[in-house]
């Protein structure tokens, strides 16, 4: 059973880190190549293991060996997916070859003695079966120290980029990364199951971290083929966004108008959204709604979060639950499903209005329906 488990692993994992690599939707394009790294790389580990029961490396023995290259390569790799989702305009910085450090020593270290060293030898240091040495467990443990330094670094990213994609969208369902993030809390705790593997060398944990790698592998398949766009605008949008959301990670807060401009852009702003109601298209943005205003991403942000307190999100699914409200109140839409009423209200999805609705009103959708038919 383990090893039909072991096969269908190493089968599928590449298969997905080649689905990845073409990226048919052909979006998020610099953070899938290094996702495909990712897992290009988790493949050639796991058919290690098959190698070796399928006596493969009798045939090839020089091939010993160089799968534990890739062990280093794994944690960056994530890192760099993580980065890239969150910041697609960042351009590569000779630093960051920093973050390969592990990798190209053991290389430098290890790959003239893997390439070099005759076949035989290695087969015969394959096959001899010892314990495990101080060294392996070294090894191992800089493997596992390597690894959740970079998921957590990686969940910082992405933790910051949720805050981030609510100033800037008023529905982040989808491009919220939480998919992404729920996959590295996975990696975590597929991490610790495997250091618990290494010191325990029980049969059980092996089935174990063997299974959660088997779920892990097509939970990602799942969400990186049906993924969208983080941030679907042009060149040019994208930069400016990115100076907006890096801006609010890096400088003090500036007073960019003076209190009258303040008020008079919140006054524009409020007639704008009474008259014309562009809170009712779902995929309203920053952008567009900072087009419709005639000012700068940066002067539209100002106003919504020092002259309301709040965020982009915030400030618009505020509009839609009074106009969910009011068609909730209003007796000739009685007809609608709730649904229909958030559809209607400009949301895009019936869970979004469901929270953020009970978030402003304290109450659900039907218990606000409800109540209101009685009264």
């Amino acid at each position: 059973m383990l090893q039909l488990l072991e096969s269908l692993i190493a089968g599928s994992t590449l298969l997905l880190s080649f689905l990845i690599f073409t990226n048919p939707k052909g979006v998020n394009k610099q953070a899938n190549f290094w996702l495909g790294i990712f897992m290009f790389s988790l493949a050639l580990v796991n058919l290690d293991t098959l190698l070796i029961t399928h006596k493969i490396y009798h045939t090839f023995p020089h091939l010993i060996g160089i799968s534990d290259l890739l062990f280093f390569l794994v944690p960056p790799s994530i890192y760099f997916a993580a980065l890239y989702f969150v910041a697609p305009q960042r351009k590569y910085r000779w630093t960051d070859l920093f973050h390969f450090f592990f990798f190209i020593t053991y290389c430098l270290l290890n790959l003239p003695a893997l390439v070099m060293q005759d076949g035989p030898s290695k087969l015969k240091m394959l096959l001899t079966e010892e314990p495990m040495q101080a060294d392996d467990y070294i090894a191992s443990g800089i493997i596992l120290v390597y690894t959740l330094t970079y998921c957590i670094l990686s969940l910082l990213k992405i933790n910051r980029h949720q805050k981030n994609v609510a100033q800037i969208h008023s529905s982040s369902e989808g491009i919220d990364l939480s998919w992404f993030k729920y996959f590295l809390i996975c990696v975590l705790i597929l991490a610790g199951v495997w250091a618990t593997y290494v010191l325990v060398q029980s049969d059980l944990l092996n089935y174990v971290v063997t299974t959660t790698y088997f779920v892990l592998v097509f939970f990602l398949a799942y969400y990186a083929l049906h993924q969208r766009e983080v941030y679907n605008f042009n060149a040019n949008e994208k930069e400016a966004i990115q100076q907006l959301t890096e801006g609010k990670q890096e400088l003090p807060k500036k007073p960019q108008l003076e209190p009258a401009q303040l008020q008079g852009l919140k006054q524009q702003l409020d007639a704008l959204m009474q008259s014309e109601k562009p809170f009712l298209d779902n995929e309203l943005n920053l952008l567009k709604l900072a087009a419709r205003m005639q000012i700068t991403i940066h002067t539209l942000s100002y106003v919504i979060n020092e002259g309301y307190g709040e965020n982009f999100a915030q400030y618009v699914n505020r509009y839609r639950v009074e106009e969910a409200k009011k068609l909730l109140d209003d007796p000739r839409v009685a007809h609608l499903s709730i649904l229909g009423i958030a559809f209607d209200a400009g949301f895009n999805s019936k869970t979004v209005f469901n929270t953020t609705f009970k978030k402003v009103t304290g109450l659900s959708p039907s218990e606000y329906k409800s109540r209101s038919s009685v009264l």
